[in-house]
């Protein structure tokens, strides 16, 4: 049976704006605009308030839009968010998420916490949920929105906003999920408020596990690293990824953060959303080998291997 996979993809980012201006409005100025620039930050995508779900329904009505038989095969609906969500006391997203798509007949879950690799637990899951699966499919949804401008930044990098929908199944014969691996190394456990100590052990740590975790990913799916026609990363800044491609001895050139200038860093939904935009400008093509990644700060790591 043809392994699962990324049947179809669909991606919302709202208008992006100026990190110089959104620094600007929470009085951080001047220093903090030329850091993320340094870092490679220009624009993020910034939503418009309204109600979550709205926001999140933008990447799945346009999925639901290219499958609209997907309603009758979808078996499991995932919502994946590592940004907390302010809701009335009353409200169930989730709840409203499956009322207003039509998918009742579906099992739902919500993910949250792992900053940045929280998506790749939710896709995991899916895969393992539907692995005896013959003709069902899931439906993996990404959403994070920035609840206030100043939740926007952190050691020096700035979040956008974006909402992604995942197809899951075998529809397809590109696309296929060859594997995948998650590892959670805690160092830092409060994020930005841990103590000094702490984050400096996790910045120590990180460039290394990275590694260890890219290494693990592939050994366990059978592949070499010589293979991989792209690593597609999560992009908070750039600097990082230099020291990754030097410690596995990879081409930088072929680590894609070429969009971080317009999105900045997305929490968990960055590598997804760089290899959807990637595969449609031909940076990544048919038969492809390629590695998502999303190392969270703390730290959990999640790695996604696709076969394009």
């Amino acid at each position: 049976m043809r392994p699962l996979g990324i049947d179809g993809i669909a991606i919302a980012l709202p208008p992006g704006r100026l990190v110089s201006d959104l620094a600007d409005s929470v009085g951080f100025g001047a220093d903090t605009a030329s850091t993320l620039r340094g870092n490679g930050l220009s624009a993020v995508p910034v939503a418009e308030t309204g109600p979550f779900v709205d926001f999140a329904l933008e990447s799945v009505d346009r999925i639901l839009a290219d499958f609209p038989d997907a309603r009758a095969d979808v078996r499991l609906v995932l919502l994946a968010h590592s940004a907390p969500l302010l809701t009335p006391g009353d409200g169930n997203i989730l709840a409203d998420l499956i009322e207003r798509t039509g998918l009742d007949s579906a099992i739902s879950f919500a993910f949250t916490g792992q900053p940045c690799a929280v998506l790749h637990t939710a896709v995991h899951w899916a895969l393992s949920a539907l692995d005896d699966e013959a003709d069902g499919s899931a439906l993996v949804i990404g959403a994070d929105r920035a609840n206030h401008p100043e939740e926007r930044f952190f050691f020096g990098s700035a979040m956008g906003d974006a909402s992604v929908a995942l197809l899951l199944g075998r529809r397809s014969e590109r696309g296929r999920i060859l594997g995948g691996h998650q590892h959670t190394e805690l160092h830092a456990s409060e994020g930005e408020w841990s103590a000094p100590a702490a984050i400096a052990a996790f910045r120590e740590r990180n460039p290394l596990l990275i590694r260890s975790g890219i290494e693990r990913c592939l050994e366990q799916a059978g592949c070499t690293l010589d293979e991989l026609a792209a690593i597609v990363p999560h992009t908070p800044y750039l600097r990082i990824w230099d020291t990754v491609a030097n410690l596995l001895r990879y081409p930088r050139e072929r680590i894609v953060t070429d969009y971080i200038g317009d999105t900045g860093h997305l929490s968990s939904n960055d590598s997804f959303v760089h290899f959807h935009r990637a595969t449609l400008n031909g940076h990544i093509n048919p038969g492809d080998l390629v590695l998502l990644v999303n190392p969270g700060f703390g730290g959990s790591r999640g790695f996604t291997l696709i076969r394009v």
